[in-house]
């Protein structure tokens, strides 16, 4: 077998390409539904009966060498559902 060397740019490519920032946004959106749907138990609690926006949502970001996607909260009714019942973070377990 021939010696393998990586090819920095092109990894760079392939981190940053259209289908990896897709990739991952779909990943991302998927913990934010969960965390949505979580959060859609909590809104008497919150005294409110609905969410006007989604309290969580997600994006995609190219950086200088890779993308990456992250789901995070979507406004001030997110941010208080965050603090108080970790709706986002509960999806990391």
């Amino acid at each position: 077998m021939g010696d393998f060397k990586p090819n920095p740019a092109g990894i760079m490519e392939v981190c940053k390409s259209e289908g990896m920032q897709a990739a991952l946004l779909e990943l991302a959106q998927g913990i934010a539904d969960g965390a949505n749907d979580l959060a859609e138990g909590h809104c008497g609690d919150l005294h409110i009966s609905s969410f006007r926006v989604p309290p969580f949502a997600a994006h995609a970001d190219v950086l200088s060498r890779t993308a990456v996607g992250a789901a995070h909260t979507n406004g001030k009714m997110g941010r208080l559902c965050e603090g108080k019942f970790k709706c986002l973070s509960a999806q990391n377990h």
